[in-house]
C-alpha cells in the first residue's frame, strides 16, 4: 500500500518535487520477488509493464529517492526515474529489486503526474536532483565545479557529474538496449561515434564525443 510521506523531507525540497511534479510523496510497499519469471532488477519499467499486460492493473510513474546517507545527510536528494505497479485490486507496490533499498520493506516514491516512459519507442526520463542547503551545493560545487541553486530541480546524470537545468533539456532520453536498435542507429548518426558493449566510441582518435550524450541517451543513466 502507499502512504503520504512528507515529514522526513526537507521543506525546501518538497517544494521543489512538488512544483515539478505537481503531485505528492509516498511509502510504497515492497513486493519483490528474486526469482519471479520477467522480474529484472534495475529495470522497473519493463517490470512493471509486463506484468500489467500478464495480470491486469496499471503503471505508476514516480521517482525514487536514491537512499544513500553520503547523500542524504548532506542535503543532497537524488531521484531515479521509477515505476511501482498497481495491481487490479489498486493496491500499489513495488516488485523491482534495486541496491538502494535492499532490506527495507518500503520505497520513498514521488508520485509523477504527467511523465511516463515509452516501451515501444525505447524512452524513459533522466534522474533529477535537489539540494536542500547551501552546505549541499557546495559540497556539489567542490566535486563537481558546478554552481547549483538551492531548492532547483535539475536533470543529473547517473555520476552526479553533469547536470542540465529543467528548461534547457526535455529530460527524455533512448534507450541502448539492444531491443531497440533504431536508438543505437539515432545516436551513432547524431555523435558520429559507434557503439561498442553499450558505450559510444568516437569516430576519430582525436573527436571527444560531447556531453550532452549523457542526458540524450542511456549511457550512463541510472535506473530503479
Amino acid at each position: 500500500m502507499a502512504t503520504l510521506y512528507n515529514n522526513k523531507i526537507p521543506q525546501t525540497v518538497r517544494s521543489a518535487m512538488h512544483d515539478f511534479t505537481q503531485s505528492d510523496c509516498y511509502l510504497v510497499e515492497r513486493d519483490v520477488k528474486t526469482d519471479a519469471t520477467g522480474i529484472t532488477p534495475n529495470d522497473c519499467h519493463l517490470n512493471v509493464h509486463n506484468l500489467v499486460a500478464s495480470n491486469g492493473g496499471s503503471i505508476i510513474y514516480g521517482w525514487l529517492l536514491v537512499r544513500e546517507n553520503r547523500l542524504t545527510n548532506n542535503g543532497i536528494y537524488y531521484w531515479v526515474f521509477h515505476s511501482v505497479w498497481k495491481r487490479a485490486d489498486s493496491t500499489i507496490v513495488d516488485v523491482t529489486p534495486n541496491q538502494y533499498y535492499e532490506g527495507n520493506p518500503k520505497i520513498t516514491f514521488w508520485v509523477e503526474s504527467s511523465r511516463q516512459a515509452d516501451m515501444e519507442s525505447g524512452t524513459s526520463y533522466n534522474s533529477v536532483i535537489v539540494l536542500e542547503s547551501a552546505a549541499a551545493a557546495e559540497r556539489i560545487a567542490h566535486a563537481t565545479h558546478t554552481n547549483l541553486r538551492v531548492g532547483n530541480v535539475y536533470w543529473a546524470d547517473s555520476s552526479m557529474q553533469h547536470f542540465v537545468a529543467l528548461d534547457d533539456h526535455s529530460g527524455i532520453y533512448r534507450l541502448l538496449h539492444a531491443q531497440y536498435p533504431a536508438n543505437i542507429e539515432h545516436l551513432e548518426n547524431e555523435y558520429d561515434c559507434t557503439v561498442i558493449d553499450g558505450r559510444p566510441v568516437p569516430n576519430g582518435a582525436n573527436k571527444r564525443v560531447s556531453t550532452r550524450i549523457f542526458f540524450d541517451y542511456s549511457v550512463s543513466a541510472a535506473v530503479g
